[in-house]
């Protein structure tokens, strides 16, 4: 296995220059409930990551790559689980399936998404959203990561992973 290579991760941060730094430097974040509604249509009441139906009570707005992973908040990366699932993915980077479930969301409802998003004043470009997480699981694949898959089972990640960007 190689080094590690750290990709210069400047090039995404220069795409929302004020919006990233202020993120970066001074811990802002949006309020993500502004994405409740949203995200509730796109994903048809139900968890992301286990599909069961989401209640007022146990639903919470989780970063799909995870705040460890990239501080930023950009749209894209917003899904809806619920408590139980949340908290056993904790900073976790999610699991081949969960990402394929990702992309195929992003496709379907991305400009809705963005268009909706903008509105709150958050930031939601597909392009940069795509390119920071292939980031982070090029980074998982090289050092052979696991990623959750669900509950405490954590899973390789293999080079599978690539083919969902076209990589």
């Amino acid at each position: 296995m190689g080094a590690v290579r750290f990709p210069n991760i400047i090039q995404a941060l220069v795409l929302y220059e004020t919006i990233v730094f202020d993120s970066i430097l001074l811990g802002s974040h949006f309020d993500v409930e502004l994405a409740l509604d949203l995200l509730m249509d796109a994903q048809h009441g139900r968890c992301f990551y286990c599909r069961r139906a989401l209640t007022a009570a146990t639903t919470h707005v989780d970063h799909f790559l995870p705040c460890a992973r990239y501080p930023v908040d950009f749209g894209h990366n917003f899904v809806l689980a619920n408590n139980r699932c949340n908290s056993q993915k904790r900073d976790r980077l999610p699991a081949y399936k969960h990402l394929a479930a990702w992309v195929e969301r992003n496709a379907a409802n991305g400009d809705q998404i963005a268009d909706a998003l903008k509105e709150f004043g958050i930031a939601a470009d597909l392009a940069v959203s795509n390119r920071v997480t292939q980031w982070a699981y090029a980074q998982t694949e090289v050092a052979g990561g696991l990623t959750w898959l669900s509950g405490d089972k954590m899973v390789p990640l293999t080079e599978d992973w690539r083919s969902l960007f076209g990589s």
